[in-house]
């Protein structure tokens, strides 16, 4: 049954020119949904690009400021080595050449104080060397350091 000769399953072809101009708009405000769509990533993927970067930025100061932690480290670790042989060369205990040059290579002032406020004592201790081994250029140096780091080298009894 057919109500007003109506058949909404038939096609419609577009076959006019006012038809066309209906599609082509139709396609062009789809273009600027999808060109509106593309803007509206083009500030997330503005922010992810400063995002990015800030990330980066951090973490070149991070590497720089663990550098700056390790040679802090190793500048303190020599420092408190220089303190503990100035305190035993200052008490009068028998320290190693070694030390003796560690400490005038690495804080001379130290040195200084430590050989002018030495005390004589009657029975002082003998200690091991706590400094590391350094390449020596000096070889008058390097004798008297292998001398006292090595006893059975070099040493005639």
């Amino acid at each position: 049954m057919r109500i007003g000769g109506f058949n909404p399953y038939k096609y419609n072809f577009i076959t006019t020119v006012k038809d066309l101009s209906n599609a082509s708009s139709a396609l062009s405000s789809q273009k600027e949904k999808n060109n509106s769509l593309q803007q509206k990533d083009d500030p997330i993927e503005k922010y992810q690009r400063e995002a990015n970067k800030e990330l980066d930025n951090l973490r070149t100061q991070l590497k720089k400021a663990d550098k700056e932690i390790k040679e802090m480290r190793d500048s303190s670790q020599i420092q408190l080595n220089c303190i503990i042989i100035a305190r035993r060369i200052m008490s009068g205990h028998k320290v190693p050449k070694a030390d003796y040059i560690y400490l005038a290579k690495n804080n001379e002032e130290l040195y200084q104080k430590a050989i002018l406020l030495r005390i004589e004592r009657d029975n002082p201790l003998k200690f091991k060397k706590i400094s590391q081994y350094e390449k020596i250029k000096c070889p008058d140096m390097q004798k008297s350091y292998i001398e006292d780091t090595f006893p059975s080298i070099n040493r005639t009894y």
